[in-house]
């Protein structure tokens, strides 16, 4: 059976405006990641992703990289990424 984890990342920076969710979204679409990703009122962006432990590695390490237009607007640093307990187990 596959392992499953999920993680809750805050990404800080001039994060708002740049496209970053639908980057986000495009890019664990493509891994076969699941979740959601949305704009904080305090400026940054919050998501939680869920799928196999190496394509969310994968997955931050593209968010960390950003692309043209992500790079050049700001920095991305993701403050948390804890793993919430998931027992693919249960039925």
């Amino acid at each position: 059976m596959e392992q499953i984890k999920r993680y809750k990342a805050v990404i800080t920076g001039n994060v708002q405006g740049v496209g970053l969710r639908v980057f986000v979204v495009d890019n664990a679409s493509k891994l076969g990641i699941t979740g959601w990703v949305r704009n904080m009122a305090d400026g940054t962006v919050e998501m939680e992703a869920q799928g196999n432990p190496d394509k969310l590695d994968q997955l931050f390490a593209t968010i960390k990289k950003g692309n043209l237009i992500i790079l050049i607007a700001q920095k991305l640093t993701v403050l948390k990424k804890h793993h919430l307990s998931l027992n693919t187990n249960d039925k």
